[in-house]
């Protein structure tokens, strides 16, 4: 949403940002304070005087984003905002964000985390589990502040693969018990999409008994990463294109694009080299899936 919905007008924002010293987040936080109060019935210029004050910005930004929950002009975790909508699981941000780094807000405050998959190795220590891996961790769902951990062994099944065979078991055993999924499971199958069908093999495996997918498998847990990036990064790459002319210098923002660019080059290289492997899979189901059509008809 562009600011011109809140603020009166470009040239109000602008006159703003460039008349006074303080920093861009805070000159938005004023035009859209000054757009609420005025709404509210104080006129314009008494309006601007109260909005000086941080409490009644502050106030009115939880207007705006109760109206817009997709705002970002108080504090925020620009990859967590984007994780949460795409539907990614909690508990595999972590290892996502620690491979595409994020861009944090907090106080009129900017910083930058960078990517931690810099090699192969590192790489896939997120994806698979290793030693000598570096991790961003969060102590709550805004992960506001990311604590590094350097040098630390990652565990097979705390790794990227290991929660996405993870939610797949999970998924297997309720759609065997003919139980109904949650929103988050549904998010979850959502966010991987369906270039890889991969739910219509699990139905296809509970119907006919026969196995047709590894949950630990390499290829899901590249296929599950390569779908998580590819949704992801539009969105942040969205969020961040907001920021550019808002918050943030374009030369920071321009170097977090181009962090991203490789992190989603390499995932793409990962999946198109599974390729043959993702190939035989598909045609084993598909042979199953006739196999039943007939005996069906039969």
């Amino acid at each position: 949403m562009e600011m011109n919905q809140f603020a009166k007008g470009d040239c109000e924002l602008t006159k703003a940002l460039f008349a006074t010293a303080l920093p861009k987040n805070w000159a938005m936080r004023e035009a859209v304070c000054r757009d609420i109060q005025s709404q509210s019935g104080f006129d314009y210029f008494a309006a601007g005087k109260k909005c000086r004050n941080d409490l009644a910005q502050k106030q009115a930004l939880r207007q705006a984003q109760n109206k817009d929950s997709e705002l970002m002009l108080d504090d925020y975790n620009i990859f967590t905002k984007a994780a949460e909508k795409v539907g990614i699981p909690s508990d595999m941000r972590d290892s996502i964000m620690s491979m595409t780094g994020t861009i944090v807000v907090t106080n009129n405050n900017v910083h930058f985390y960078d990517s931690l998959a810099q090699d192969e190795k590192s790489w896939i220590s997120h994806l698979k589990g290793g030693e000598s891996a570096s991790i961003y961790s969060c102590d709550n769902v805004s992960c506001l502040h990311p604590s590094l951990q350097r040098n630390i062994t990652i565990l097979p099944e705390k790794s990227y693969a290991g929660k996405a065979k993870q939610q797949l078991t999970n998924l297997k055993i309720k759609f065997d018990k003919n139980s109904e999924f949650i929103d988050s499971e549904i998010a979850f199958l959502s966010s991987i999409g369906d270039i890889f069908p991969i739910y219509d093999y699990i139905i296809l495996e509970s119907i006919s008994g026969v196995t047709i997918l590894d949950s630990s498998s390499e290829l899901i847990a590249s296929y599950t990463l390569v779908q998580h990036l590819k949704e992801v990064i539009t969105e942040i790459r969205r969020a961040v294109t907001s920021l550019g002319a808002k918050q943030v210098s374009n030369e920071h923002l321009e170097r977090y694009l181009k962090e991203l660019n490789r992190v989603q080059l390499f995932a793409n290289e990962k999946w198109t080299s599974l390729q043959t492997d993702a190939n035989r899979i598909d045609k084993r189901a598909r042979l199953i899936e006739q196999h039943l059509i007939a005996k069906e008809k039969s």
